[in-house]
């Protein structure tokens, strides 16, 4: 069996550097910019649920955080009223949905940010659930003594 020595070599550069002149990015780029705020946005909304579920533990029972509420989430703050064409919810997190949606109207009075269309961005925010999952989960994992 012989090995190969092939090597590979990544090299970074801007996105602007591999366009093409003739090509109108456009599309790509606001798909891209509002993916961006879409994931940031939800980011937030996460942080903010969590504190005013423990802020408010006596009338709200904590949600299991997992890749699924971090789906429920993005739905709420993307949710422009159009039918879903995605996978449904289990029944057991519509609760979990509804104390969602009410928290988004508390979220939209204190922060003016209205619901984002999510229109074409399943399988971006399919790969997005899982990262955000695995960031939140090892950072507390190996900095939670750094926020004690």
């Amino acid at each position: 069996m012989t090995h190969s020595t092939e090597k590979r070599v990544t090299i970074k550069l801007k996105l602007e550097k591999i366009f093409k002149n003739d090509v109108n990015y456009n599309k790509l780029n606001d798909i891209i910019t509002n993916a961006n705020k879409l994931i940031n946005i939800g980011y937030l909304f996460m942080r903010s649920f969590m504190l005013y579920t423990i802020e408010n533990r006596s009338k709200i029972s904590k949600p299991k955080f997992d890749v699924d509420f971090i789906r429920l989430t993005f739905s709420v703050i993307s949710n422009d009223n159009q039918s879903k064409k995605g996978r449904p919810f289990n029944k057991d997190k519509e609760p979990y949905l509804n104390i969602l949606q009410t928290y988004f109207k508390i979220f939209r009075m204190y922060t003016k940010i209205n619901t984002i269309p999510a229109t074409n961005f399943s399988y971006i925010l399919g790969q997005s659930y899982e990262q955000i999952y695995i960031s939140v989960i090892n950072n507390i994992k190996y900095h939670f003594d750094k926020h004690i």
